[in-house]
């Protein structure tokens, strides 16, 4: 065992020193990155997703889709052109989200919930079975408790709650990164690999 950790070491010290080359200049470029210290954490949570955005987990277009350039007038029977909205200005599409539409975009499909919850309750993660402890197998559940615990880490970090400080001021460089939002890409993926 001592010799297997001291070649996976080895092998760790020569990947490190081939990439030196491009990390070393890297790190001397990070600190004079035109984000260094551009905003605030205050500024950068403000970006993440508000939470009324928990809506489009069930219902991808509640708040419209560029897409779409005209709606369906159900006392009329017919589709309007998008020309105006409620405040008379001029518009070409129907969408009132503050996010980008593709980058926001975190739905998933009602199945993917319903493969989800089987996995987590049915799957070895709900440890209690008809009153009782279940047993369970501890390599067979590694995976599911990882990316079940991804998904909750990620949509934690989306929403811009307090515990995106630990990333904001505990990692090197993450305070230049704007945009907490795009924690979902993580989350879509977790849902994805605990419903296959």
């Amino acid at each position: 065992m001592l010799k297997l950790t001291g070649w996976l070491l080895l092998m760790a010290v020569l990947g490190v020193a081939a990439g030196a080359i491009q990390l070393v200049p890297l790190l001397e470029l990070v600190p004079l990155n035109f984000r260094e210290g551009s905003a605030s954490f205050q500024q950068v949570v403000g970006w993440a997703w508000p939470s009324r955005h928990v809506l489009t987990f069930f219902l991808p277009d509640i708040f419209g889709n560029p897409s779409h350039h005209a709606w369906f007038d159900l006392w009329q029977w017919r589709w309007v052109p998008a020309t105006t909205n409620a405040l008379g200005e001029p518009i070409n599409t129907i969408f009132w989200g503050i996010k980008n539409y593709v980058e926001g975009g975190n739905y998933l499909g009602l199945a993917t919930w319903l493969l989800v919850a089987v996995a987590v309750f049915n799957g070895g993660l709900c440890f209690i079975r008809n009153g009782q402890i279940a047993g369970s197998h501890p390599v067979r559940n590694t995976h599911r408790l990882f990316f079940l615990a991804l998904a909750i880490l990620a949509l934690l970090f989306a929403f811009g709650t307090p515990l995106y400080a630990i990333l904001f001021y505990g990692l090197p460089g993450w305070s230049q990164l704007h945009s907490p939002f795009r924690w979902v890409f993580p989350f879509t993926l977790s849902m994805a690999l605990l419903a296959g």
